[in-house]
Parts: C-alpha cells; sequence; structure tokens
C-alpha cells in the first residue's frame, strides 16, 4: 500500500545513528509519540490543516491514541474551526509542553517525505478508524463481561446493543 512504502522511506532516514541526530528537547507529553498512521495521519494535516475537513468526517480526536498527536491535531481543528490561519508557526505558539513544537516540526519533515499523500491519507484514515473500533469492542466485552458477573441486567442489555451496533458499521 501506499503507506507501507512512504514508512519504509522515513523508516530509512530514521536508523540513522543516534549520535548523529539532534537531541530531543527536554521531556514531551510522551516519551514516544506514536509511529505509523497517527503519525502520518497528523503529518499529513499539519503540511494541510485544510485536510481536517476529510479527517474529521472519518475519525475523531479519540480516536488518537498517542495524547501529543491527539493535542497537535485539536490545535489544528480549532484554527481550522476559527477560520484562523493555521500555519505550522500558528500551531507551535498554541502548545505549551516542551517537545512538541520539535515534534510539529518532524512531522512537517515527514510529510514533505511523501510523495501520495492523498492515498496515505486515505490508509492512515482507514487504519486509524480499524484500531479505534477494535480498542472499542474490547472495552465493550469487557463491560459485558462485568455487566454479566455483578448481574446488571439493564446496562447488559444495553451494552450488548452498543456492541451489535459496532459490529455492524460502527456509529460515528
Amino acid at each position: 500500500e501506499a503507506m507501507a512504502h512512504e514508512l519504509s522511506t522515513v523508516r530509512a532516514r530514521a536508523n540513522t545513528p543516534a549520535a548523529a541526530r539532534p537531541a530531543a528537547g527536554p521531556r514531551s507529553l510522551s516519551p514516544t509519540p506514536a509511529r505509523g498512521p497517527e503519525r502520518m495521519l497528523t503529518a499529513l494535516v499539519v503540511d494541510e490543516p485544510s485536510r481536517w475537513a476529510q479527517v474529521q468526517g472519518r475519525v475523531s480526536l479519540e480516536d488518537m491514541t498517542d495524547p501529543t498527536l491527539r493535542r497537535i491535531l485539536g490545535v489544528v481543528a480549532e484554527l481550522v474551526e476559527a477560520r484562523r490561519s493555521s500555519t505550522p508557526a500558528q500551531i507551535v505558539s498554541r502548545l505549551s509542553e516542551d517537545g512538541q513544537a520539535a515534534l510539529v516540526t518532524e512531522l512537517m519533515a515527514l510529510a514533505q517525505s511523501v510523495s501520495s499523500k492523498d492515498e496515505v491519507l486515505t490508509d492512515c484514515l482507514r487504519r486509524v478508524r480499524t484500531t479505534s473500533r477494535t480498542r472499542r469492542l474490547a472495552q465493550l466485552r469487557e463491560q459485558i463481561q462485568a455487566a454479566q458477573d455483578t448481574g446488571r441486567k439493564r446496562e447488559l442489555d444495553e451494552l450488548l446493543a452498543e456492541y451489535q451496533r459496532q459490529v455492524k458499521g460502527g456509529e460515528r
């Protein structure tokens, strides 16, 4: 797939010895930001914030597991919805945690390394949504088991109905 090809290109550059790489900032919101689809999705939206309209119709901020990437996308969403300039500088100015500004720079470089951005975005959206749906189903199974174990029939019925909705295609 297009994303796999682009990620392999980026990974080759990431294999630079640690001594040759610039030092990381003092600390970041998450010690190791998510790799893969969430990171690439965020990179593509930071690179071209108008993509947010396409993204928000398919995934939500809650679908993002990495809190730093979720925060960056949240800032882009706020700026786009307020019809304000959403340049990387504007995004960085709204971030408060150490390391987040450096991550925005890394994301811009990642986005610039992608040749087929629309295809990669579509693939990332699909992967993030699938992962989120899988997590949600696992969470519902745990809640269903707990409701069964404690004899909460009404809650069990509600959870089973929600589980069935998710299995049949999920709700957005």
